[in-house]
């Protein structure tokens, strides 16, 4: 079991273990495929409305001969920046999930994966039930997630998990009770919750009709000027998160700005920060530390001491295993 209080912050590389493409990657997969399935959908919907297919047509190949000539490596900022192709950008950020979801292994078949942090984590998670009784301690683990992801892996990987874990005679609400203990919040949005989560929940997985995907995309994905109020993803879990473990994050400067935290830091200095940083020199890790300041008048920066922020060339198993018990640098 977890007993210190820590918040696991998950960027697109803590995806990658398992098929889901990171950055330049995710938007290749749209350009090369989106366009087509997107138009199949329409016509299986709206059948031979030509006005609409044209208009609808036209959008989606602007979109994607935008997307592909921008240079830009992620999809948020492109839409951040490129307003116009919000809607159909967040249909192409949920189909382009959904079909990554379709050939995501099942959560039972993934612990051979390299790199399978989930696996790691898992097991420690479990390591003190000792009989059915003891399921209530899976929800005693002191943990929360605060992911930059929009897949649901995570929360499918928990779920299905215990729930092989446990006999059949515990009831599937009690299953349920348990993971919905563990707090997991998606900054960006999520495609849609889970059958087990909602009772209009998606399939992991699923295959939406043209108007539901549209609608779910509008609703659910978000861009960054329009993300909810900071404490409804997990201000109140960093505040008094003992540990701050970063896997497979970029470190971005807007996703550090959407965090608050180097705000947050300048006051709270005791807390063990660790992060990955596979594949970056020593120069660029000591570039990402800077975002943990904040900039004030006449270039003073005040924030969390450059020396206590601990970015580790190490993929997320990697990390895990080396510093998730760490209590003190």
């Amino acid at each position: 079991m977890i007993d210190r209080e820590t918040v696991f912050i998950l960027g697109a590389g803590a995806s990658d273990p398992y098929g889901f493409a990171c950055g330049k990657n995710f938007n290749k997969k749209i350009i090369q495929d989106f366009h087509k399935s997107y138009i199949d959908l329409m016509n299986e919907s709206h059948g031979k409305d030509y006005a609409l297919y044209d208009s609808y047509k036209d959008n989606s190949l602007k979109f994607i001969n935008k997307l592909q000539k921008s240079g830009i490596p992620s999809i948020d900022q492109f839409l951040a920046i490129n307003k116009e192709f919000a809607e159909i950008g967040k249909a192409a950020i949920t189909w382009c999930i959904l079909e990554f979801e379709k050939k995501c292994l099942e959560p039972w078949s993934i612990s051979g994966v390299d790199m399978d942090w989930y696996s790691y984590l898992y097991k420690e998670m479990i390591s003190s039930i000792k009989s059915p009784r003891d399921i209530e301690l899976f929800g005693q683990n002191k943990i929360s997630f605060i992911t930059f992801n929009y897949d649901r892996t995570l929360e499918h990987f928990l779920y299905t998990n215990l729930k092989e874990a446990m006999p059949e005679s515990i009831p599937d609400d009690n299953i349920i009770k348990e993971v919905n203990k563990i707090f997991i919040s998606h900054v960006y949005g999520e495609i849609a919750p889970l059958p087990w989560q909602s009772d209009n929940g998606l399939a992991f997985g699923g295959k939406l009709v043209f108007d539901r995907l549209n609608d779910i995309s509008k609703k659910n994905i978000y861009l960054i000027d329009q993300i909810k109020n900071k404490g409804s993803f997990g201000w109140e879990q960093l505040i008094e998160a003992e540990k701050i473990i970063f896997l497979g994050f970029g470190y971005a400067e807007e996703n550090m700005d959407v965090l608050e935290l180097p705000q947050l830091l300048k006051d709270h200095h005791d807390k063990i920060i660790f992060g990955t940083g596979l594949g970056l020199t020593t120069d660029e890790i000591d570039r990402k530390k800077d975002s943990f300041k904040v900039v004030r008048p006449r270039h003073q920066q005040i924030g969390f001491p450059k020396k206590d922020i601990n970015i580790l060339t190490y993929d997320c198993l990697e990390l895990l295993r080396n510093c998730l018990f760490i209590d003190h640098i």
